[in-house]
């Protein structure tokens, strides 16, 4: 992971920007006190959500939104929850619906999605993304960052093992990230692979410093509409990866991750 590169974005938390070739120059994180994550962001982040229930209302939507995979925390606007079990949430219609194989009979059924932090658990990844984009010309998919996943000592349920535990959450069985140029959602597969990656002493400085003082970037973010041929809806699940091009990858997914959440922020909302 040699060729990381972070541009500028911005922070949701203020207004302040990250200017990471002042960082880098500076060697702003290398002094940093902290040489591991200690400020941890897992909820979803309130400004950014803020942001999209304004865009929803810009776009005049305000029925027929359905949250898949919300569990009991379902997305304020949200009219309908998609899930595998029965989920009691009050004034919303449960949808009971396997996102790895159940298919939908009929199309564009809703006029928003919203999915958070679940894709990245699927087995099948791409039965899910296909059904969710059948049922809705618009949507919005958020999961962990590639940053993340990639860092030691976030799955706090861990950290009793040892100082460097497991690389991001036990559970998650892919790595997501977001390509601004064709719109296409990543899927890597996450174990055993990433415990044997490599990376230096000053990379990882860098994204411990990032993750503890931007909060914005421990989530990967996606949006399609179907009828903006810029957010066209594609995914790539790179299952037949090698262990020789992972690191490579990893590099990727942490790069694009960080740019299409500038666009995303920027553009988008």
């Amino acid at each position: 992971m040699n060729n990381l590169k972070v541009p500028v974005a911005s922070n949701l938390y203020n207004t302040e920007t990250i200017d990471i070739e002042y960082i880098l120059k500076k060697e702003t994180y290398k002094n940093d006190i902290s040489k591991k994550i200690t400020n941890f962001f897992w909820y979803p982040n309130q400004v950014l959500m803020k942001k999209l229930e304004i865009h929803l209302f810009r776009l005049n939507i305000t029925d027929k939104i359905i949250d898949a995979g919300c569990g009991n925390s379902p997305f304020p606007l949200s009219t309908h929850i998609l899930d595998f079990s029965d989920i009691n949430n009050k004034d919303k219609l449960t949808i009971k619906f396997d996102l790895n194989f159940d298919k939908f009979d009929s199309h564009i059924l809703f006029n928003f999605v919203y999915s958070r932090h679940t894709l990245e658990d699927l087995q099948n990844p791409q039965n899910a993304f296909n059904e969710l984009v059948k049922i809705s010309t618009k949507g919005y998919i958020e999961t962990p960052s590639p940053l993340i996943e990639f860092s030691r000592g976030v799955d706090t349920d861990l950290v009793w093992l040892s100082s460097d535990s497991y690389r991001g959450y036990k559970h998650h069985r892919y790595i997501v990230w977001s390509d601004s140029d064709t719109n296409t959602l990543y899927f890597l597969p996450k174990y055993p692979i990433i415990e044997y990656c490599y990376v230096d002493d000053n990379t990882t400085k860098l994204l411990n410093y990032i993750a503890n003082n931007y909060p914005l970037y421990w989530n990967n973010y996606y949006y399609w509409d179907k009828d903006n041929e810029k957010t066209k809806p594609k995914i790539c699940v790179l299952n037949d990866m090698t262990f020789n091009d992972y690191n490579k990858y990893l590099t990727i997914a942490i790069n694009k991750s960080i740019e299409y959440t500038k666009y995303f922020i920027d553009k988008l909302l």
